[in-house]
């Protein structure tokens, strides 16, 4: 039935109800016929135009609200009239004063004639809001933590998002039309009734604290929210619920409330005095708050201080300067001044106090920390003596000290200069330091140095005294710089070294004459025992018994390690040191050399660093090695001609470790080699503990030495 049915019912029931729904929309309707003359309007519509109805109801509604002779280019009516449909558009309405959406929905009488269209004038900020709105509700639906369900009149669950299914257990699908009741305890069903007949007449109910029943049977305390919902004619059907878990907001009040006592607890056990004051037009006023530190260091109880002002803790010597620095506390919104604090026994002390404001909802407010700076004023009052000491070290000690300008004036020197160079430091100051230096080009090499490092220690050039006499000096000196940062100068101290470069110059040649007369030893001791390398080996010859000769041959290698060593010392400029990973390989392959027979197709791996070692410790882990590797060639692959040996040598974190691996047919099972007849076996044992080393033995794939040790520290 059309709109038009209704205007020319009588009064009845229905045109009443349908007439109360019409003037109950908060949007301006209006009825309008096929000839643009508006029909009926609504109770916004008069409302928001001010006007009654015989002076809308027809007349022309391009007329009234465009005043425009006919319909504008983008009527949705007009638009309607043309194809029977709907139409909605966007423009402003200068009578309204402002953009607004206008739409047109066909009205059909009972035979499906169209008659007229239903026009609705709503306010785009209305309805961008109610869009907003929409999102918001969305994005809560979807992504809040809370439970958000809605339910219809009857109680029955008609949405039931992510969160409700995580607090209640129940999954979206085993709610959907599942009466509310299941989530309500018992002795909360009265409660329940109370809430649904207020939200059904237009209440809200908002942080309500109660309890609801999970899917387990578990009750759990929840804050609700319960909104009634409006369907399209602004009529209630149903209830929005958003159930928040009140053990969240407890934590967070639990949380807030230690927040609080902690801060009470860092403000009460501040090392400073704090003194919290409110500004009024009269400026501070007094104090609302003071710590503990305050109340001991002035001797006043709390009370006592919360009755008090600034002006009544300071000495009246610095009243005076109070109005100066809260005018740059109000300005700047901070200040920092020295001032005395007065006891409650009247006692002065030095205070630094670091004031700043803040507003809190509108009001001003200052916090004052006062640190005691009594040990501040005795330590500069030492610094006073300090330097009254350091000026008579100055003129005393024996190096020189100078300062130059930019242009190598010298500006400052002490009086050791005399000594120093036979010059007097009046006949110097004011002059250009060049004249002071023996070759001129040292002292562009010094500024040089300083210019490109900021400072130099121990820069030695040769200075010229006053009888034309040269000596070496030792200069230590860095850039003077001024409170902009930028150099002004040169300062610094020399020293005569004269004596210590005559001594270094014969150390170095003692040094260099000691040098080749190691190098002579180590030369020599190499040569006695590859002679005694060579005896073995002649001796060797004449030995038929094989276990005699393995000894001999054995005995050989120990030589040949030993030399080997002292061979690298002597082709080394470090007399002391060798290359460890060097060593192994070059005695490696001696070896190999030594037990080729059967060993062809035994293959070395090396993972060797290049690290040095005290000839102390070479010597007794070229033996080790030596030894371990010798076994491995006679022993671990009598029963194969192939085979892998791997050798490392590495250092990690403070600890060497070298390890000696085979995978030959291994020892026997149970065999201590720290309990054994073998000689290597003890003389690697024997020579471990003259290292302090740590031997592990692993006879799980073959058979693996792992020695572990520390350099040896010679005092």
């Amino acid at each position: 039935m059309g709109s038009d049915e209704y205007s020319d019912l009588p009064d009845s029931e229905t045109n009443f109800e349908w007439q109360q729904i019409f003037d109950s929309l908060p949007d301006m309707i209006a009825i309008i016929g096929l000839d643009f003359k508006i029909k009926k309007v609504n109770k916004a519509m008069l409302d928001t135009l001010g006007v009654k109805s015989e002076d809308l109801v027809g007349k022309e509604c391009y007329s009234l609200m465009h005043h425009s002779e006919e319909p504008p280019a983008l009527c949705p009516h007009a638009e309607m009239v043309h194809d029977e449909a709907s139409h909605e558009v966007e423009f402003p309405i200068e009578l309204l004063k402002g953009d607004y959406s206008v739409s047109a929905s066909p009205i059909k009488d009972k035979d499906g004639n169209l008659t007229g269209s239903l026009h609705i004038v709503h306010s785009v900020t209305e309805r961008n809001e109610l869009s907003k709105i929409n999102r918001y509700l969305a994005s809560i639906v979807e992504s809040s933590a809370d439970a958000i369900y809605g339910k219809d009149l009857d109680g029955n669950i008609i949405s039931w998002n992510k969160a409700a299914e995580s607090m209640f257990g129940y999954l979206r699908e085993e709610m959907i039309g599942k009466s509310m009741f299941a989530l309500v305890p018992t002795n909360k069903e009265a409660e329940y009734h109370e809430f649904m007949d207020r939200v059904n007449h237009g209440e809200a109910i908002n942080n309500h604290d109660t309890q609801r029943i999970k899917k387990n049977g578990e009750l759990i305390d929840v804050a609700l929210y319960i909104s009634p919902m409006y369907d399209s004619n602004g009529n209630i059907n149903g209830s929005a619920t958003i159930a928040h878990d009140i053990h969240e907001r407890k934590l967070m009040e639990r949380t807030l409330k230690e927040s609080e006592e902690k801060y009470r607890e860092v403000f009460n056990n501040a090392n400073d005095a704090m003194f919290l004051q409110k500004v009024s037009k009269n400026g501070p006023g007094k104090f609302i708050e003071v710590n503990d530190t305050a109340s001991e260091g002035l001797g006043y109880s709390k009370e006592e201080l919360l009755n008090m002002g600034l002006k009544d803790i300071i000495s009246p010597d610095t009243v005076s300067y109070l109005p100066t620095v809260f005018e740059n506390v109000i300005r700047d919104g901070k200040a920092t001044f020295e001032s005395e604090h007065m006891t409650k026994k009247g006692e002065l002390f030095p205070v630094e106090v670091n004031t700043h404001q803040f507003n809190i909802r509108g009001e001003k407010y200052i916090l004052s920390i006062a640190r005691d700076i009594s040990e501040r004023k005795k330590a500069e009052k030492a610094l006073i003596n300090s330097e009254e000491k350091y000026r008579t070290i100055f003129e005393n000690v024996q190096d020189v000290f100078f300062q130059t300008d930019n242009n190598g004036k010298i500006i400052t020197l002490s009086p050791s200069i005399e000594t120093f160079s036979g010059y007097k430091p009046e006949e110097l100051i004011g002059k250009n330091v060049s004249k002071y230096y023996f070759d001129p080009d040292d002292r562009t090499k010094l500024i040089h140095e300083i210019q490109t490092k900021g400072s130099v220690e121990d820069f030695e050039l040769t200075l010229e005294t006053k009888d034309k006499k040269l000596k070496n000096i030792s200069f230590n000196a860095h850039l003077m710089k001024n409170c902009q940062n930028e150099p002004i100068g040169i300062e610094g101290t020399q020293r005569d070294v004269t004596e210590r470069k005559q001594m270094e110059i014969k150390l170095k040649n003692s040094l260099k004459e000691k040098e080749m007369l190691l190098k002579e030893i180590h030369h020599r001791v190499k040569n006695n025992l590859m002679i005694i390398s060579s005896l073995l080996s002649l001796q060797t010859d004449y030995i038929k018994d094989k276990t005699s000769k393995d000894i001999f041959i054995e005995s050989q290698n120990r030589a040949r390690s030993m030399a080997l060593i002292h061979e690298k010392l002597y082709q080394s400029t470090d007399l002391k040191r060798i290359n460890f990973g060097e060593y192994i390989k070059n005695l490696t392959s001696e070896l190999f050399y030594t037990y080729r027979v059967g060993n062809i197709g035994v293959d070395i791996h090396y993972n060797i660093q290049d690290l040095k070692l005290d000839i102390n410790t070479a010597i007794p882990l070229g033996l080790i090695a030596n030894e371990l590797i010798t076994n491995s060639l006679k022993y671990a692959f009598v029963d194969s001609d192939e085979g892998i040996i791997n050798i490392e040598f590495r250092k990690v974190d403070h600890n060497y470790v070298f390890i000696i691996k085979d995978n030959g047919v291994g020892l026997p099972e149970g065999f201590d080699f720290k309990n054994t007849d073998s000689l290597g076996l003890q003389l690697v044992n024997n020579l471990s503990e003259q290292i302090d080393a740590e031997i592990e033995l692993n006879t799980g794939e073959g058979t693996e030495f792992k020695i572990i040790f520390k350099e040896i520290e010679i005092v």
